[in-house]
């Protein structure tokens, strides 16, 4: 959602990509409210969506009030749990996707898991071992490796 300075309600997109066919809608969009990460190019022109489970960026254009989704783009699929206890979160196989974003106005910078969630260890730390780094159209620019995956 968009909001104006005194927090009126401007704009608002809920328009959650699907990735297979028998997603379940409501299931699909409390996953991704789960799991987004956003952040806002400091021009206010566009902002970056990105997801932790699954790993999904998706750029938007703010232009007069309004939100425009101008590129998305995914890696992994979601797999979202099936289990009345756990629905719409992410399953034990769902891959740990992007787990921070910061941008410029020339790039969108995100860190990379990579790990299935059953495969996490015990004290439940996300091990990063890469930042990719993208322009404002989803298009891929470099990629850092990061050895001991502290980031």
């Amino acid at each position: 959602m968009l909001y104006d300075h005194l927090g009126k309600r401007l704009s608002k997109y809920d328009s959650f990509p699907r990735f297979f066919n028998d997603d379940d809608s409501s299931d699909l969009r409390t996953f991704y409210l789960n799991y987004q990460l956003i952040n806002v190019k400091p021009d206010q022109t566009k902002f970056c969506s990105t997801t932790l489970a699954g790993s999904l960026i998706q750029v938007f254009n703010i232009n007069n009030g309004a939100i425009e989704l101008v590129k998305q783009k995914g890696f992994e699929p979601p797999i979202i749990s099936k289990s009345k206890e756990k629905r719409g979160f992410a399953d034990k196989e769902c891959i740990l996707g992007f787990r921070h974003i910061q941008v410029t106005d020339e790039y969108i910078y995100v860190l990379y898991c990579g790990t299935k969630v059953k495969d996490l260890n015990k004290n439940k730390d996300i091990v990063s071992s890469n930042i990719y780094v993208f322009d404002w159209n989803c298009k891929p620019i470099k990629k850092y490796e990061i050895k001991d995956g502290r980031a």
